[in-house]
């Protein structure tokens, strides 16, 4: 388990990078207009579907100029020895292959949590096509629901990739309000894991509904981000 070594001035200097880089091979990203704001210092877990090899930049982007979180992301101890500056992103490694591994990964998100910070999720644990249903999630999402100090506001984020009329592909972001608490701190993990997973599916569904009218100006309100 590699930890991360978050570096400001890093963070700086790839942000617009990672700018140009989506400027060059997207028409476009779309966020929804209706942000929710994130209570600062307070214990956060974000999580979202894991399509394809952008995901990782687009929520570092999306977090550095939307969110604004302090935010942490595990990934796949091979991704991170092949680019070892994401942990300067704030990137965390878990080897999937050694559950003692496993449990280092799960202890330092929760260090992070128990400390104000945010943690991002990809708990599909792979890449699966964008609409692979049934969604299916990994327990560590849950099992860090219960285990903080402090219960922590969870967010769902939907990232939908799709053509509309132009040479280059568009990107759609979409953010959920928190989740209620009283939706989900009751149940056990396994039923949270499935309510986790019916969140992002309606997110997903409606953003794939909507593009298949293969027009922006049907989707709820987004702003553009780039």
């Amino acid at each position: 388990m590699r930890k991360a070594n978050k570096l400001k001035a890093f963070e700086a200097i790839f942000s617009m990078i990672v700018r140009r880089m989506l400027q060059k091979h997207f028409q476009n990203i779309y966020v929804s207009t209706e942000v929710p704001a994130l209570s600062p210092h307070k214990p956060t877990l974000i999580y979202a579907n894991h399509s394809n090899w952008w995901d990782g930049l687009v929520l570092f982007y999306f977090n550095r100029y939307c969110l604004q979180t302090e935010a942490y992301m595990m990934m796949h101890e091979k991704g991170l020895k092949q680019h070892p500056y994401f942990s300067m992103l704030g990137a965390f490694s878990v080897d999937k292959t050694k559950p003692k591994d496993i449990v280092k990964a799960l202890n330092y998100a929760k260090k992070q949590l128990d400390e104000g910070k945010a943690v991002w999720l990809f708990p599909q644990g792979d890449e699966y096509h964008q609409d692979t249903r049934p969604l299916h999630f990994e327990p560590g999402l849950a099992y860090l629901s219960t285990i903080t100090d402090t219960t922590p506001q969870i967010f769902s984020v939907a990232l939908y990739y799709t053509y509309l009329h132009e040479r280059k592909p568009v990107l759609f972001i979409d953010i959920s309000e928190e989740l209620q608490k009283d939706t989900w701190v009751t149940l056990t993990r396994k039923e949270r894991t499935r309510y986790f997973q019916q969140v992002l599916t309606l997110q997903l569904n409606g953003l794939q509904a909507s593009t298949i009218e293969n027009e922006a100006s049907h989707m709820t309100p987004f702003k553009q981000l780039l």
